[in-house]
């Protein structure tokens, strides 16, 4: 619905500028804080395949799977955001942290290509859960291959946390500018309500009606030219009603005349 008022028209404008700009910022921010974090999960899963990989290999070349089986637990244990942990070779699982086995489907959706790094595959799960999962050569890829998948679910919990702080601090700058725009619309049309009742005053016959003249430079000339136009309107009746009455006496003396 359009402004009726100019200090509508202000307030609108004002929280106008306030939404778009917020919004616009919180989501550049967010988007930023979210690939910030997204980038440092995966380098903190890549150290964790790492180490764990050079950890597994004399255990699988000596074939003490219960020795790998208590190293996958602890680090389980160890670090909360690690979703799933398991060691396959010649396309077997070994070992793993699943309470109802690995899901088939996860087996072979990441591979590491090379024998010397690992591959990172973002998945998401039947339920929706994405994870950031790490496929990390052991002993070169003759020992076989570990898989760890770290939750997205902290870090993007982080960012929902984020979005919130932004979302409250734009309401909070909202209401400021809201305040704000208030006031300084109250300000503006201050002058101009002085002059809508000056103007009222001399429709109800005052001519003796002057605004002061203060505030800025706009302002300041526009009471300026209505003070002087009230002079040449007071100047202007008076030499109406002076010829009025010039008027008034010579029809007087022609009435004399006739009679």
């Amino acid at each position: 619905m359009r402004p009726k008022t100019l200090k509508q028209a202000v307030m609108l404008a004002m929280a106008t500028l306030v939404i778009v700009s917020g919004t616009l910022i919180s989501q550049i921010v967010a988007h930023r804080y979210s690939a910030s974090l997204l980038q440092e999960a995966s380098t903190h899963a890549e150290k964790i395949a790492n180490k764990l990989a050079l950890d597994a290999a004399d255990k699988i070349l000596i074939n003490d799977l219960v020795a790998l089986q208590k190293l996958l637990d602890d680090q389980i244990a160890t670090e909360p955001r690690v979703a799933y942990l398991f060691v396959r070779r010649d396309g077997n699982v070994l070992t793993h942290t699943f309470q109802q086995g690995v899901p088939i489907q996860l087996i072979d959706a990441n591979r590491a290509d090379d024998p010397q790094r690992g591959r990172i595959e973002k998945i998401i799960s039947q339920g929706g859960v994405r994870y950031i999962d790490v496929a990390w050569p052991i002993f070169g890829g003759k020992a076989g291959e570990l898989r760890l998948g770290l939750s997205e679910k902290p870090y993007l919990k982080m960012v929902s946390g984020l979005r919130l702080q932004m979302s409250l601090i734009s309401l909070l700058v909202l209401a400021l500018a809201l305040l704000a725009g208030r006031y300084f619309a109250n300000r503006l049309t201050r002058p101009l309500l002085e002059l809508t009742s000056a103007a009222e005053r001399i429709g109800e016959g005052n001519l003796e009606t002057y605004v002061e003249i203060k505030g800025r430079a706009e302002v300041t000339k526009l009471a300026s030219a209505f003070n002087h136009m009230m002079d040449r309107l007071k100047d202007f009746t008076r030499r109406l009603q002076s010829n009025n009455k010039e008027l008034e006496f010579k029809n007087q003396e022609l009435s004399l005349i006739h009679i």
